[in-house]
């Protein structure tokens, strides 16, 4: 294995062992404030880092600051509205809903979604092998879920919760698909960053709104530095 190709499957690796704590940090969060004020407080730090590694690359490439919106604003804003806004609005309501452990089984199908529409617009032929390995990840996701400790709660309650999951993961899954022709125009932080600063307006107004359900005194220093 060369080490260009090393270096991505390690960034891969990193990237699901993020995706894996994530689910039982956002119930802790979840438990303090209402989710869309989660999302309100979450999201300015992500503008933050992604504008910097935006504001690094325009620099370091002499490129006009807005030239993505300028090249592909439509296509930016759909893609924002899709992966920031109709996907993190029922992934948080979701989370909050069911436990982390369905949460996060239930997730474990977004690649599937991927490989389905990338296949359906013709961005990307998976061979048989890889089909084959889709199907046993979720041949595996189904035989923890059916034979796992409690590993997916069923029950009336969580029942709205694994429903907004699974349409989390079909959105995840068609977000990821639709952005493979502009990660290759564009620097994936770049398109990333302006995605989720042209949708952060709803986030936020949604946040807002329920900011006064919060009880300030229930969230201490161990939310924020969740």
């Amino acid at each position: 294995m060369s080490q260009s190709r090393l270096k991505y499957e390690l960034a891969l690796l990193f990237d699901v062992l993020v995706w894996g704590i994530n689910f039982p940090i956002l119930k802790v969060a979840l438990a303090a404030m209402h989710p869309f004020v989660v999302n309100l407080f979450r999201f300015v730090f992500s503008l933050l880092v992604l504008g910097a590694l935006h504001a690094w690359t325009h620099r370091r490439d002499r490129t006009p600051f807005f030239e993505p919106l300028r090249t592909h604003g439509r296509a930016i804003l759909l893609l924002g509205l899709l992966g920031y806004v109709i996907y993190q609005l029922a992934f948080i309501e979701g989370v909050n809903l069911t436990t982390s452990g369905s949460a996060a089984l239930i997730m474990a199908s977004a690649p599937l979604w991927t490989a389905i529409i990338s296949q359906l617009r013709g961005y990307d032929r998976l061979n048989l092998l890889g089909w084959i390995g889709l199907l046993v990840s979720l041949l595996g996701t189904v035989v923890v879920v059916l034979y796992g400790p409690r590993a997916l709660d069923f029950s009336e309650d969580a029942l709205l919760g694994n429903l907004l999951m699974t349409g989390a993961a079909v959105a995840w899954g068609a977000y990821t698909a639709l952005s493979q022709p502009f990660v290759h125009r564009m620097d994936p932080a770049s398109l990333t960053f302006f995605s989720l600063l042209l949708a952060y307006p709803i986030l936020a107004l949604l946040g807002l709104l329920h900011i006064n359900a919060v009880v300030w005194a229930d969230v201490d220093a161990t939310i924020w530095r969740r």
